[in-house]
C-alpha cells in the first residue's frame, strides 16, 4: 500500500527539523505503507539502508520518519514496509527506531524521545568524509542554472533553498569563504569577492559580508585559472 495524502502529512517539528504524521488511526500490527524511492551508495539525510553499503533516497515520505528508542513502528527493509508496534492515533509522529537498519547515519544526534538518557544515535557519515571530496560532491551533486538577467557577465547558481538538505549548502558557503583568494570578475570591474578555485571553476557567494547561514545562493564560473592553461 503506496502511502498517500489521505492518511499522512510532513510536518515542522520544533528543533527538528521536519517529521512525519499519521493523519489516520492504525491498529497494531498493520501495515502503514510501502515505501519507494532512489537506490544508490550514498547515505543521505532522508535515506534508509537496504543492506551493507546500498541505500534507499526517500525525500517525500520515508525519509521523514522520526527516530524513536521506542517507536510506533518496525521497518521491513527486505518488503520496504513499515508496520504499527502498537495503535497509531491520528496526530502522532510516525516513528521508527534508526539503529533498526542504519551502520551508519549521515548525520550523528542527540536523541531527544523522552525513552532514553538522551544517548547520541548514529556514526556520522556527514563528518566521516574526507573535506576535499565532501566540496567536490556537494558543488558538483546540486542543479546550476544560467543567469539569464546578467549574460553579459557569463554565470551559473544554485539556491539553497533547493538543495536537499540545508546544513550542506551552509556547509558549502563557509567552506567558500574561508577557502577563498580575493580576485574580480571580467564584466564586474573592479568589485572583489572571494573565490574558491575547484577544478575550472570558481565559486562565491551572493551576500559576501554575511554568515554561511545566510546565505541564498552560491555562483559559479569559468575560472582564468582553467583558460590560461
Amino acid at each position: 500500500m503506496e502511502p498517500t495524502q489521505k492518511d499522512f502529512e510532513v510536518n515542522r517539528v520544533s528543533g527538528m527539523g521536519f517529521g512525519l504524521f499519521s493523519k489516520s488511526d492504525f491498529k497494531k500490527g498493520q501495515q502503514l505503507f510501502v515505501f519507494t524511492g532512489t537506490v544508490s551508495t550514498k547515505v543521505t539525510q532522508h535515506s534508509l539502508q537496504l543492506s551493507v553499503g546500498i541505500h534507499i533516497h526517500d525525500p517525500w515520505v520515508m525519509g521523514y520518519s522520526l527516530h524513536s528508542c521506542k517507536p510506533n513502528c518496525t521497518v521491513d527493509m527486505k518488503e520496504r514496509t513499515f508496520t504499527a508496534l502498537r495503535d497509531i492515533g491520528a496526530g502522532e509522529a510516525i516513528t521508527m527506531d534508526y539503529n533498526e537498519t542504519e551502520d551508519l547515519l549521515y548525520k550523528s544526534f542527540p536523541c531527544s524521545c523522552g525513552s532514553c538518557s538522551g544517548k547520541v544515535v548514529g556514526g556520522d557519515a556527514f563528518n566521516a568524509e574526507p573535506i576535499d571530496q565532501k566540496i567536490h560532491r556537494l558543488l558538483t551533486e546540486n542543479n546550476w542554472r544560467f543567469a539569464k538577467t546578467l549574460s553579459h557577465i557569463p554565470h551559473y547558481y544554485t539556491r539553497g533553498a533547493e538543495w536537499d538538505n540545508r546544513d550542506d549548502f551552509d556547509w558549502c558557503c563557509e567552506h567558500i569563504q574561508n577557502n577563498f583568494e580575493v580576485g574580480s570578475f571580467s564584466g564586474t570591474g573592479n568589485y572583489k569577492y572571494k573565490y574558491f578555485h575547484m577544478g575550472k571553476w570558481m565559486y562565491w557567494v551572493m551576500e559576501r559580508d554575511k554568515p554561511s547561514n545566510q546565505q541564498i545562493l552560491i555562483n559559479r564560473a569559468l575560472s582564468k585559472k582553467s583558460s590560461q592553461r
